[in-house]
């Protein structure tokens, strides 16, 4: 196998993809972009109508053993749906947007200087009566 400039760009193209994409199938056409569009959405459609039939037995159901179980299936579920749907838990997937990083003017912590107490006032009747000597 000769290396050509064409087979040198398909593999400099291909180094810089991260290893997960490297090997993942391109959807060349509409049509299989399609396909797998409508595969979502028939795979979303039928683990929805499941969730519903859980929902209908969790409220039937009164053995802890069952009802354990069946909650565990609707979790799944739902995380399935989530990804299906386009929704993800929160941790899961970065912010599109950074956000910006805080930077602060000191590189140590500083008191506040606290405030001047107010001077005490003599009371009022002390100010009043003249100085006896």
């Amino acid at each position: 196998m000769a290396l050509t400039t064409e087979k040198a760009r398909e593999m400099a193209i291909a180094s810089h993809l991260p290893e997960s994409a490297r090997h993942l199938p391109e959807l060349t056409t509409q049509n299989e972009a399609a396909e797998a569009e409508k595969f979502r959405l028939e795979r979303l459609a039928r683990v929805r109508r499941e969730l519903r039939r859980l929902d209908k037995l969790l409220a039937m159901e009164c053995d802890p053993a069952k009802l354990d179980r069946l909650v565990a299936a609707l979790n799944r579920l739902q995380d399935a749906e989530g990804w299906l749907a386009g929704r993800f838990k929160m941790g899961q997937v970065k912010p599109k947007e950074s956000k910006p990083a805080r930077r602060y003017s000191l590189t140590h912590a500083t008191p506040e200087p606290e405030p001047e107490p107010d001077p005490i006032a003599p009371p009022a009747d002390l100010l009043s009566r003249p100085a006896t000597q």
